[in-house]
């Protein structure tokens, strides 16, 4: 589009004046004003008011694979949500044509790019469900004792102990007699003093206890404090140890943009209460061993992690968690939220056995050395419908009473080493990765917020001389895997095309009459006026105009063609986070009017 604009020059009696009379003629929807110089000189001013019509089309990149590889994918049960938050939505404002802009073609290759991206997201989360079903599916199987067993678990576990050790709750159990009278503790000490573990009576050193973490667990034991009960008191008695803050809890607390559950942490504390102790059966007249065979005893840590260990008794647990600083319970037999929610599981940790080896080859007068192998360790609960245990751990249901020894479940049924060897892994008793997740097992869908677990061991030989000595680790480890989920986002493309306003001058001489005095001056394309509006975005996000002006050809070294891109993308609240550039815009200057240069009157 051109405007014209014709000044006409009028010469009397040989005297040379600039007339008022000017006769304007321009297209289009600009404004002209003229002034007239005093020294024999013209100069136009051109004025900008309103902004030419522009045209918008919309360029966006064809979604039409997108959209079915997301049809296959929800066909295909995996879980897909749209996250509108990721989609760019870009608006372009140049001067040349939508065909030839370098910007448009820029945005639409990387569109394009990321709906291949997204296509091939889509297709791997089709085989990422097939992998997660079977992985759900591996060993899932109906127990006789009424629970599914299964391999791997599709929920995340909520708890999270406190591994630093750094923090110990050093509160005393309260301990009460089967008479409810105080049960006060035989012996209490620090871990690392050594001075005070059991001592081996033929050598005179410190027996290690299991107890004493190795390097596997990367905790330090200094501050641990461990308190033991010991003797025939224990039979009846009910000893219970609160850690506080020694555990954070996700709960459920709204769902994000994408329909994921979103948690916070909460602080619990942990409670336990060992009760229903029991004595095994075995030989254990002879108390000459230092092991001291017949002799109960507890030791109860003051950190939660490596907890308990127990020597020749069967017992119950009873667990459960308070919000921190109150007594309200932490309702976990309600958490039974589906993938992503919180869910608790109670590891247990390993049921570490071992065949039975005879007496000592090395020394058959001391046949007690090879005791401690004599065993099989086990753990039942009767408030929890779901045991978690790894398709390569050698643990399982068993009947633990055939053997004719003593226990504390019902019907005899309970998760033990079933392996024909009995051997556990190398390590098991100090990396929790393998202690709780390939050689334990972990509950889980409670049925109570209070529930009991049931531990033990029982002879593999009854008529072998045995002892029994068994810990176990808190732990929150869990076998689990996660149901994948997939998000796919829609990007717009808008092109506008804004008009450049040409202004072009032309001055003819002529007298009264109408008739050519001088030839015309008019500019060309190189010193016409030419003018854009542009709109852009402020820091609030509001728009506002811009005017632009220029003189010469638009497209050369010394004249760009001006372009906006302006991207729209959402943060994680929602809001709308806007970027802005402009390119092009040399030999350009922001201006709200222009004037054209004084020209020499002929």
């Amino acid at each position: 589009m051109e405007n014209k604009k014709e000044h006409y020059k009028l010469y009397k009696s040989g005297k040379i004046w600039v007339t008022a009379s000017i006769v304007a003629a321009v297209m289009g929807a600009t404004t002209v004003s003229v002034s007239a110089s005093t020294d024999n000189t013209m100069a136009d001013k051109q004025s900008i008011e309103s902004s030419p019509k522009s045209k918008t089309l919309d360029k966006s990149v064809s979604s039409a694979d997108l959209d079915q590889s997301i049809k296959d994918a929800k066909k295909a049960n995996v879980d897909v949500r749209e996250n509108s938050k990721a989609s760019n939505i870009t608006s372009i404002q140049g001067t040349n044509s939508a065909d030839s802009s370098l910007q448009l073609q820029s945005t639409q290759d990387s569109d394009t790019e990321d709906y291949k991206k997204q296509v091939g997201n889509l297709n791997n989360a089709q085989q990422d469900e097939q992998a997660y079903q079977k992985a759900l599916d591996t060993n899932k199987k109906s127990n006789k004792d009424g629970k599914t067993q299964i391999a791997t678990s599709g929920n995340k576990q909520a708890l999270t102990l406190d591994t630093s050790r750094t923090k110990q709750d050093n509160s005393q159990p309260d301990a009460k007699t089967a008479q409810k009278t105080k049960l006060e503790p035989t012996k209490v000490y620090i871990l690392a003093d050594k001075k005070t573990w059991d001592v081996d009576n033929k050598t005179g050193q410190p027996i290690i206890n299991d107890m004493q973490p190795t390097t596997g667990d990367s905790i330090t034991p200094q501050s641990d404090t461990v308190w033991k009960y010991t003797g025939s008191q224990l039979i009846g008695s009910t000893i219970t140890k609160s850690w506080t803050n020694a555990a954070t809890l996700s709960i459920a607390d709204g769902q994000d943009g994408l329909g994921n559950i979103k948690t916070k942490q909460i602080n619990v504390d942990f409670h336990q209460s060992f009760h229903d102790f029991q004595l095994q059966n075995g030989n254990f007249n002879d108390e000459t061993d230092y092991k001291k065979q017949g002799l109960p005893s507890v030791e109860i840590s003051s950190n939660l992690i490596q907890n308990v260990r127990m020597n020749n008794l069967n017992w119950a647990t009873t667990f459960w968690m308070t919000y921190s600083g109150t007594d309200e319970i932490v309702p976990i037999s309600k958490m039974t939220g589906t993938n992503g929610e919180p869910k608790v599981y109670f590891l247990s940790g390993s049921l570490s056995s071992t065949n039975y080896d005879g007496p000592a080859k090395l020394n058959p007068a001391e046949p007690w050395d090879n005791w401690s192998i004599n065993r099989k360790e086990y753990v039942q609960t009767y408030d929890a419908q779901t045991a978690v245990i790894s398709a390569g751990s050698t643990i399982g249901l068993t009947n633990i009473s055939s053997t004719g020894s003593k226990t504390n479940v019902k019907n005899g049924l309970a998760y033990a080493n079933t392996s024909s060897e009995f051997q556990s892994p190398s390590g098991e008793d100090d990396d929790p990765e393998i202690y709780a997740i390939q050689e334990g097992v972990s509950f889980t869908d409670f049925t109570s917020d209070r529930p009991t677990l049931y531990f033990g061991s029982v002879a593999m030989r009854n008529d072998a001389r045995w002892w029994h000595d068994i810990h176990i680790l808190n732990s929150d480890k869990l076998a689990f895997v996660q149901k994948p989920t997939v998000a796919y986002h829609k990007n717009t493309i808008s092109y506008t095309q804004i008009p450049i306003k040409s202004i072009n001058e032309r001055i003819n001489y002529v007298d009264t009459s109408g008739n050519k005095l001088a030839d015309s001056y008019e500019t060309n394309d190189s010193n016409n006026k030419k003018f854009i509006t542009l709109t852009r975005v402020r820091e609030d996000g509001t728009d506002y105009v811009e005017h632009w002006t220029t003189t010469g050809e638009i497209g050369t070294d010394k004249v760009g063609n001006p372009t906006v891109v302006k991207k729209v993308t959402k943060d994680i609240n929602g809001k709308d986070v806007i970027s802005e550039t402009i390119t092009g815009t040399n030999g350009w200057k922001q201006l709200d009017s222009n004037s054209f240069p004084a020209i020499k009157n002929k």
